[in-house]
This record gives structure tokens, sequence and C-alpha cells, in this order.
């Protein structure tokens, strides 16, 4: 009797494991618990929160196990992008070989694990996720559970709190990020008393942080979703301008070109150039710390040991401070030629996929400006877009618009 029981038990699990194999949304489901477990670890990351290095390397291990498992049993591909997909990890593999260093080869699995799982849902689970850890930290750091950093300007009039996260442009980060998913979520929908928020929010993060560069990018990403959607209403152009491809060409474009122009402009730099000069310091020595840059490191084709030493996680402002602020600089230094053109390469196709969807075009443009003066590109706590590559379409795409020879 029992062993006529055991064998009904092991029918039952056997076929609810395969009805759980046969069905498509299980695949994306492991994805997003993948991308949960990474993100909450990614975002802890960025605050004072004392927490275990260890623990970061196992959530950082069980994403990846759970991509590779998804990956092995749901996902399908062509022999082509099949042979891509490897060849992106391969290069993945080569920067951790070649500089020490691993986030390039978790944001390919990332990338590459998201295929046919719902973009909107990556974006809200990144939305909830973190919303919720910058909230803790900013309670805790009120709360004098950890430490808010605060820095004072040379003239001693201006305080800049970091409010819980490692440093204030950090943190001026964070509310850019979420201000930006929460628009393109919001798309269509978007009120004037949305605007009006994100309004109140850049000045008072403007007013207690004092982070100019960053306040200024979230005023463009407003200004741009303001004539994105009256450009969506057709209160701007004819619908024959307005659902013209070529039109877009520019916004497809718009990351390599802005990563060309500040390649360009640092390595050109000199203080004796009163126009870079100029530049230098409206962007607050971004160009010359750039420029600094290339004296140190060589370009590679798979990254090196780039040391670069900020004033995060501490008061004590650093004699020897270098930090290279620009991503695109960030991500050539650090991990080679090749992972930065397959980023830019993956931006392209994202705006080639979405095309008509000016809301992610709008998106990608003022995340590629914010790069120039940011080193977030390839930190998805910061900058989750690029997992559109091979995410689910949203339902008002239409199927031309997906990438055939990546399906």
């Amino acid at each position: 009797m029992n062993s006529r029981a055991g064998v009904a038990q092991t029918r039952k699990l056997s076929n609810r494991i395969r009805s759980l194999l046969a069905d498509e949304k299980t695949g994306a489901q492991i994805y997003l618990l993948a991308f949960s477990i990474f993100l909450c670890g990614e975002c802890l990351g960025t605050t004072m929160f004392q927490i275990p290095g260890r623990v970061y390397v196992l959530v950082k291990a069980v994403a990846v196990v759970l991509i590779a498992i998804k990956i092995i049993l749901f996902d399908q591909y062509r022999a082509r992008s099949f042979w891509i997909m490897v060849c992106m990890l391969a290069v993945g593999a080569l920067v951790i070989v070649s500089s020490g260093y691993t986030e390039a080869f978790f944001w390919i699995c990332m990338v590459v694990g998201a295929k046919n799982v719902p973009f909107k849902k990556i974006l809200q689970i990144y939305l909830i996720i973190s919303v919720s850890i910058v909230l803790l930290a900013f309670c805790a750091s009120l709360l004098d559970v950890i430490e808010n950093l605060q820095y004072e300007r040379d003239d001693g009039y201006i305080v800049r709190n970091s409010f819980g996260i490692l440093y204030t442009t950090d943190f001026a980060s964070h509310i850019f990020s979420i201000v930006l998913v929460a628009f393109y979520l919001l798309r269509d929908r978007l009120r004037i008393y949305h605007y009006v928020i994100a309004v109140v929010l850049a000045v008072l993060v403007y007013r207690f942080c004092y982070t100019r560069v960053d306040v200024i990018c979230i005023f463009l990403l407003i200004g741009v979703f303001i004539v994105v959607n009256l450009w969506d209403r057709g209160h701007l152009l004819s619908k024959k301008f307005r659902t013209g491809e070529k039109n877009t060409l520019l916004f497809r474009w718009c990351m390599p070109i802005l990563a060309g122009i500040m390649v360009a402009l640092t390595a050109l730099y000199s203080s004796d150039n009163r126009i870079l000069y100029r530049i230098n310091t409206i962007l607050s020595d971004r160009l010359a710390y750039g420029k600094l840059g290339f004296t140190r490191f060589s370009v590679t084709l798979f990254g090196q040991y780039a040391p670069m030493e900020g004033n995060g996680s501490t008061v004590v402002h650093l004699k020897d401070y270098f930090f290279v602020d620009c991503s695109y600089l960030y991500v050539l230094f650090r991990y080679g030629l090749i992972f930065l053109l397959i980023v830019l390469a993956v931006y392209v196709l994202c705006c080639r996929k979405f095309r008509k969807d000016y809301y992610f075009l709008a998106a990608v443009l003022v995340v590629s400006v914010n790069c120039m003066i940011a080193h977030h590109l390839v930190e998805l706590a910061y900058s989750p877009f690029a997992l559109a590559l091979l995410a689910a379409v949203p339902d008002e795409t239409t199927e031309k618009q997906r990438l055939l020879w990546l399906r």
C-alpha cells in the first residue's frame, strides 16, 4: 500500500515538474527572482549598511545559477543568436581574467537572461526594490541607524548630504533613475502633478545634496518627457512626421555619438584651451580627471586593473583623489574596448527594437547624457534599460519591432 502511494506521489511530482517546464511563465518567474535577488544586493551595496562581502558574493552566485537554469531549461536560440550569446559571455569572462572585475560578466548575464521576460515587469520590480532600499537608507540615516555622510564646501556655507548612500552624487543618481523608470512606466498617463513631484524632488536634491550636474539631468528628463508626451498626443508635429522611422535615427545612435564626443573632448582636453577649460569647469573637472586616466591607463581590449579613489564611504577628503565619472571612459579603462562596444551596440539595438516607442528612446537619450557625467552605465542599480534587448516587448508594440535575428 505504501509502495503504491509512493509511486503515485512520484508520478504526481513528475507531472508537476513537467507542467512547470512546459509553462513559458516559469522561465520568466525564475529570471525575475534572480533579478530581484541580484538587484537587492546591488542597491544595498550603494548604502552605508554594513553587510559582509561574502553575502554579496553569495547573492550574485545564486542569481547567476538561477539565470543559467532559466537559459538551459526554458530559452531557445537560433544558431546565430546562440553564438552571439556565447561570445558575449566569453568577453565577460575575459574581462574578469584581464582586469579582475566581475561587473561586466554579471551585466551580460542579466541582459542575456532577460530573454522573453516582460520588460514592464522587470522595471516594476526595479522600481519597487530601488524605492524601498533608498527610502530605507534615507530613514535609517535620519534615525542614526547608519551614518548620513555630510560634506562641507570650502566656503562652509553649504552642507551636502548623502542620506545613507555612499556619496551625495550616488543618492542623486538613485533619485534620477527612480524618476526616469517611473516616468517610462507611466508613459502616456503622465499628468501635470507627476512633473510637479519630479520638480520638487529635483529642488530638494539640489537643496540638501548640492549635486548640480545630476539635478540638471533630472530637469532634462522632465523636459524631454514633456516634449515626448506632447509629441505622442500629436500636439507638436503632424502624424506623418511623428511616424516616420527615419526621424528616430538620431535617437538610436545617441549613446555612441555622445560617447564619442566625450572621449574626444577628454583626449583633446588642455587647460590652455579656453573652451575646453570652461566645459571642464561646468562638468566639475570631469575632463581633467578623464585626461589623467588616459595618462595612467592604456586602452586595452578586455580591461585592466584600474584603481580609482573617490570620496564615497567617508567624509575624509582624499589627498590623492582620482575618479573617472564619465561612464564611457570608466568602462573603457576598467572593462576594455570590446565590452564598451558591446554595451553601445546593446543600446543601439534596444533603440532599434523600440524605434516606435518614443518614451523608450527618450529614456535612452537621457541615460546617454547622464552617463557623460556619471559612471553608472553598467550598474543595474541605476540603469536597467539595457535589459530590454531580449525582453518581451510591451503589448502596444507591434510584432515587426522585434529583433527577429535575436529571437
